[in-house]
Parts: structure tokens; sequence; C-alpha cells
């Protein structure tokens, strides 16, 4: 990957508590019911707020991060490298996803993480996640449903890049890409934002960039998306979703309290 600019600090507590109200919250309610005191309790947990720049890391692999991390802007990226320097990404994070929360247990990181674009995020300490779930119910589950629904997405994706072919993968790719952003407020089901170059896109789907570049161009060709510069537009949702073989239902975007 390029040089990695550095973390910057951000002191701003205001701020920041308006942001996990509105995106980290967000995300936890559509997990779990929460009372009012568990609300409470996660916008008053210790956090360190973070401003990093685009393609900076936010963690490396081998790490022990002492804390997870609430993504409350911007969008970033999982991803694992070869001895070679060759990688592939593991998955796409957008505003209200708690990343790489499994380490509150797992200890060790076996993966990076990375700011696809200039990113704001908020770790909170693992002994103070800790803590919550052991006490609160509505909590617990909260957490614990954002890991199974990340899990859940890691197996769609190993059957994107082991069973469908280009084609089928990208729309697939995008049909995801869609609905989480709309579901995370940053976009509507037929247009949003993706900032992914296409050697991203190449690294998320196990293919090269030619071949992501024809692909997109034969989606395009066929009137299922268009695109300029970062934001897509999908000109024919049912026949993206009929090429990409997509159903929402593992995204889980539906509490079941």
């Amino acid at each position: 990957m390029n040089a990695f600019p550095p973390a910057v600090e951000d002191g701003d507590s205001e701020v920041l508590r308006l942001q996990l109200a509105r995106v980290f919250l967000r995300k936890m309610s559509g997990h779990a019911s929460l009372s009012e005191g568990e609300t409470e309790l996660l916008l008053a947990m210790p956090v360190r707020p973070r401003r990093i720049a685009a393609r900076a890391p936010i963690l490396h692999e081998g790490e022990t991060p002492d804390g997870a991390y609430v993504l409350l802007e911007g969008h970033a990226f999982r991803f694992k490298l070869l001895a070679d320097g060759s990688r592939q990404i593991l998955s796409f994070h957008l505003p209200g996803d708690v990343i790489d929360l499994d380490a509150a247990l797992l200890g060790v990181s076996d993966h990076g993480l990375a700011a696809l674009t200039a990113v704001h995020v908020a770790q909170l300490p693992h002994d103070a996640i800790l803590a919550a779930v052991a006490a609160h119910r509505g909590i617990a589950r909260a957490f614990w449903r954002e890991t199974l629904v990340e899990a859940a997405i890691s197996r769609e994706w190993l059957l994107n890049i082991g069973r469908r072919d280009a084609y089928a993968r990208v729309a697939h790719l995008l049909c995801e890409l869609a609905v989480r952003a709309e579901a995370a407020g940053i976009g509507r089901a037929d247009r949003f934002e993706m900032p992914a170059t296409q050697s991203d896109l190449a690294d998320a789907t196990g293919m090269t960039p030619v071949h992501i570049n024809r692909t997109l161009q034969r989606l395009r060709g066929d009137g299922l998306v268009e695109t300029r510069g970062s934001e897509v537009r999908i000109a024919n949702w049912r026949g993206l979703v009929d090429a990409g073989g997509f159903d929402p239902t593992y995204l889980h975007l539906n509490t079941t309290d």
C-alpha cells in the first residue's frame, strides 16, 4: 500500500457526542431496543476521537488494540496483505459501523484497517464495552448483533468471490453498497457515493483493475448503472439485482428483538 500519512487527534467533545448520537446510536438502535439508560450510557462512554487522512492506517495487522472503532464519517476498509505486497480487501465500512469489535475478546488483530476517504472515528475502550455488555442486555444484544451481521457479510463476500462470475460479482457488490449507504443515511438505493478506485474494487472482488474496468463498462453498456466520478447511479435496479443474484437478507437490516 502507499505510504500512510499520520492520524490526527480531535478533541471537540460536543461535536463528537452529536456524531455518536447521529450515526452510532442509529446503528445500535437498529440492532436492539435500547432503554433510555442504555442510550445515555453509550453516549457517555469514554472515547478517543481521531481524524484520519484518506489511505492512512487505522489499525495494523498484528497490533493489540485497546478499543474498537466507531466510524463516524467517511469510508474505511478491512484488508490483509500477502508477503509480496498484494492485498485482499475483506470488507468496506460506512458510518455507524463498529469496526474490529471482535478484538475486545481476541486481543491481537489478524487484519489491517485503513481509511478509504478521510474519516472521523471514535475509539471505544474494550474494558468499557465489556462492562456495558455485562451489565445491560440491550447493549449486549446490539454489540453481539453487530458482530454477527459482519460475519454474515463476510460469508456473502466469500460466496461472491468463490462462485459468482465477474459480472455478477461487481453487480452484487454495487447492490450491497447501495443498500448499506441508504441504511447508513448517506445515500439512496439508486444513488450513492463509492470512493473506491478500480484497484480497490479489484482487491475486493479478486479481479484485476483491467477486468474491473471492462466489467463496469459492460454494466454501463447494459444500462444497469451510470457513474460520474465517485457517484454511482443505478439506472435499472431490478436488472442489477438479477445480474448479481442479490438478496439483501444477509444484511439483516430489520431488527428482531
